[in-house]
């Protein structure tokens, strides 16, 4: 199971370059019907993939000798020498106990209970499970009993982010070298330069130590994260979903296939009486095992049985999926693939990987309802 939570949570960043899509219509030759059509535009994709981290620092709990309300002397941030006063216990009838740290560094009111688990001395033992749990609650102590945490203070500016990765995307990585994340933060993406403290394979996964020496406070009250590798933007081509259309192929086998005097195919199809029928094939696809034909193609579905030139008996039973969209060229429409492949949807459109479809090109004009056109139909 792949841990790299997609977001596949993935975002999006739509920008139509025009106002509207320059829309037409034709006239079908059949019954003038009207084909309304549109032309294929620009937009941009922030395709990305989401990862999940949790964040270790070298921290120390304070905790409280006895019960009382927490008076801070101290803002939470704020950075503290060894031997100051970080807050006052006011416990019931008593003038107060102050609480002094014997460590220096930056003080946090915010605690989440997993600062004595998740220690730097763990770095290198951390697993999958541990680096994608995610924190409890943070919260900020007004009032302790005895032996209670009370506050934190963060001893060193580097922080560490560790995660498990895929290999697929860790590819060339080498240890000590720099790479910038980008973490979603409060609604915001962050850009985080880290440096590669550690990297070692775990089968399908790296394990990623991030190494951070600045933005400490801005982060000081998180332990689990989202981050991403990239941030770029790609642009897309913008359809209409409904311009999609699907159509489920039929494998032949070569040796179902049989050829008439003028070179035409046709396969033996044996109906449900036992009669044996010839039936012409339009071939739309092939590879090495044989070819692939639309389904309900003269009559053909899937699961009937067809003989091959030792008039042994073959079921139909592997189909393929094949999607495209139909441009009308010259008043002609023309029945193009495409790959939806990091594709995005983004409300009645979709977002086509422009990478992945170079047979689909900025002004084409495609037919916006594909359930009832068909490949050379002809619109005046």
């Amino acid at each position: 199971m792949d841990h790299n939570l997609p977001a596949i949570a993935v975002g999006i960043v739509l920008i139509i370059l025009f106002a509207i899509y320059a829309a037409g219509f034709a006239w079908s030759a059949h019954g003038r019907q009207r084909a309304d059509y549109v032309s294929v535009m620009l937009g941009n994709i922030e395709n990305y993939t989401t990862h999940r981290g949790i964040i270790v620092r070298e921290e120390r709990l304070f905790r409280a000798d006895t019960g009382g309300t927490v008076v801070w002397l101290v803002d939470h941030g704020q950075r503290v020498r060894i031997g100051e006063a970080v807050a006052s216990l006011q416990g019931t009838g008593s003038s107060g106990q102050n609480m002094v740290t014997d460590v220096s560094g930056v003080v946090s009111f915010v605690m989440d209970g997993m600062e004595e688990n998740l220690t730097t001395d763990r770095l290198r033992t951390l697993t999958i499970e541990n680096t994608n749990q995610i924190a409890p609650q943070a919260f900020i102590q007004d009032s302790v009993n005895a032996g209670a945490a009370a506050f934190k203070v963060v001893t060193s500016n580097t922080w560490y982010i560790a995660a498990y990765i895929n290999i697929s995307y860790t590819a060339g990585w080498i240890q000590g070298t720099y790479r910038t994340i980008y973490i979603e933060k409060d609604g915001e993406v962050v850009a985080l330069r880290t440096r590669l403290h550690m990297i070692d394979n775990a089968g399908l996964y790296d394990y990623v130590v991030f190494g951070v020496n600045n933005s400490l406070l801005e982060f000081i009250d998180k332990r689990s994260i989202s981050f991403r590798l990239h941030n770029v933007t790609q642009q897309g081509l913008i359809i209409p979903q409904t311009a999609i259309a699907e159509h489920m192929l039929l494998m032949i086998p070569n040796s179902c296939i049989h050829y008439d005097e003028e070179g035409n195919g046709f396969v033996l199809l044996m109906d449900n009486t036992g009669r044996i029928v010839p039936i012409l094939i339009n071939v739309l696809l092939s590879d090495d095992e044989g070819v692939f034909v639309l389904r309900g193609s003269g009559d053909l579905q899937w699961g009937d049985a067809v003989l091959d030139y030792n008039g042994d008996i073959h079921e139909i039973s592997e189909v393929r999926i094949r999607r495209g969209i139909y441009v009308l060229s010259s008043g002609v429409t023309r029945f193009r693939e495409v790959n939806l492949d990091y594709s995005i949807i983004d409300g009645d459109y979709i977002i086509l990987n422009r990478a992945l479809n170079t047979n689909i090109r900025i002004g084409d004009n495609v037919m916006i309802d594909a359930s009832n056109i068909t490949d050379g139909q002809i619109f005046f």
